[in-house]
């Protein structure tokens, strides 16, 4: 891709001097790519993405080659986990989410829901806040009716009915009908 020098580059992505084209380029981005679904000490449970692989794809897309080689998706709730607990430790207070900005996509953490530690990955553009009472609406409703098969996996990392992959199959219909409504 060529940047002319009507072209400038902004915190949530290439920015042209025309808004129809802005609008194209961001319009690449889905609304929401995915999150990841993680226990208190980031151990990762659940990925649901708007494609296989969206995250990883927007994520490293700005990283140098040895940095892409070095990516490890899995890894973020890991560091998601290690910030809640040092701010237990340094502060005495939990952290009720975490926000980060990148040139193409945003990060959103909410850090406690239920037992667990749900990440966003989103288009710089989307307003969380407008979805936040679907996203507590459809979590509360699949920790309530997954409960059993959570716990079962979170403690010996067993699947026993192979029930993950149906909950990802849902979580990755819900985010592409996420990204797909306006509001």
């Amino acid at each position: 891709m060529t940047i002319s020098k009507t072209s400038e580059i902004t915190t949530s992505g290439l920015r042209t001097n025309n808004p129809s084209q802005d609008y194209l380029l961001e319009a690449k981005v889905p609304k929401f790519l995915g999150c990841l679904i993680s226990d208190y000490d980031g151990k990762t449970l659940l990925i649901f993405e708007f494609y296989k692989g969206a995250m990883e794809y927007f994520i490293k897309q700005n990283l140098s080659k040895k940095k892409r080689n070095n990516f490890d998706l899995e890894l973020v709730p890991m560091f998601i986990s290690a910030i809640n607990k040092y701010s237990v430790e340094l502060y005495d207070k939990n952290i009720i989410d975490i926000h980060m900005f990148g040139h193409n996509i945003k990060m959103k953490s909410i850090l406690h829901f239920d037992k667990y530690i749900i990440t966003f990955f989103l288009n710089p553009a989307t307003k969380f806040e407008d979805y936040q009472e679907e996203v507590v609406l459809f979590f509360s409703t699949m920790f309530r009716s997954y409960y059993k098969e959570l716990e079962v996996y979170n403690e010996f990392c067993h699947d026993p009915k192979n029930i993950f992959s149906e909950i990802e199959k849902l979580g990755n219909l819900w985010i592409q009908k996420l990204s797909s409504d306006s509001i």
